[in-house]
């Protein structure tokens, strides 16, 4: 450019004509804009390099995260029987839930910048920007439900065992009624008389029916837990623990129970107490037949 330039003002210096010099205008008008507009392409190019590099950068590293989030509710430890670690465990996914909100942000960022050089891109670029902005979403989407349905699950348990709680506080509150009653009718004496004793056998059969249909709620509140995660339950739990009869103690108690260990302190509680009454009740009936007898 600048040769012809050059020759182009000799050619002017010689030649007194207009045109020459008119067309060296034109050219250097020319040659200013194509300079600007290669200025100026150049900048949106290096400016869309910045942005895809970005882009490339945020979409891997989301998806890394995300990857990471998989792993961590995949290999997440059960939900125990225990309302202390339960409490613990959903501590610990509320941080993960904390943190999964806190990350919505960078995916929304990710996926606005996606759209903004989509708008723009070269058509070859196209279907690759769409196809992984598509991959973020579906990823999200699958990580998200996966951490609230989770969330749920363990709302849920804590709460069945906050109720299972209440239950036994309301049977040991029951068992303590039925303790004082039988303790008052043992202290009073029997009759000497056929009549009067049957109407206790009545009573005390229709005392034993009452209590018996709470049977459902004890089995319910009885349950054996589950030993805590990580340790391997080697016996399996027995179903008959109600109906094996004991002589009261604490030690036969644990002998006919296999699951006794796995039980809360409220839990054995309670099926002492049963045992307890199963025995007691048995007890209180043989003076009255035996006295109706004779």
């Amino acid at each position: 450019m600048q040769s012809v330039m050059k020759t182009g003002l000799e050619l002017e210096r010689s030649d007194e004509s207009r045109e020459t010099s008119k067309n060296l205008k034109e050219m250097q008008r020319l040659w200013d804009d194509v300079q600007d507009l290669s200025s100026r392409r150049k900048s949106r190019l290096d400016v869309a390099l910045k942005e895809a590099e970005r882009l490339h950068k945020s979409v891997h590293m989301l998806l890394e995260w995300l990857s990471e989030a998989e792993q961590k509710l995949r290999f997440a430890a059960a939900a125990p029987d225990d309302e202390s670690q339960a409490k613990d465990l959903l501590d610990i996914h509320a941080k993960f839930m904390k943190e999964l909100r806190e990350k919505e942000y960078d995916k929304e960022d990710t996926i606005g910048l996606a759209n903004s050089i989509l708008g723009k891109a070269h058509p070859d670029a196209i279907p690759i920007i769409k196809n992984w902005i598509s991959i973020i979403q579906s990823r999200w989407d699958e990580i998200s439900q996966w951490a609230i349905s989770r969330q749920t699950k363990l709302e849920q348990h804590l709460k069945d065992l906050q109720d299972l709680d209440e239950s036994i506080e309301e049977l040991l509150a029951w068992l303590a009624g039925l303790e004082a009653t039988l303790l008052n009718l043992d202290a009073e004496p029997l009759p000497d008389e056929i009549p009067p004793l049957e109407v206790l056998i009545a009573d005390h059969k229709e005392f034993m029916e009452n209590t018996a249909r709470r049977q459902g709620e004890v089995d319910r509140a009885c349950k054996p837990r589950q030993p805590p995660p990580g340790l391997k339950e080697t016996r399996k739990p027995s179903r008959g623990v109600l109906k094996t009869p004991i002589k009261g103690s604490q030690a036969d108690l644990r002998e006919h129970s296999p699951d006794y260990g796995t039980l809360g302190r409220k839990q054995r509680f309670v099926i002492f107490h049963i045992f307890y009454f199963v025995s007691y009740l048995s007890v209180v009936s043989c003076p009255f037949h035996f006295k109706l007898v004779l």
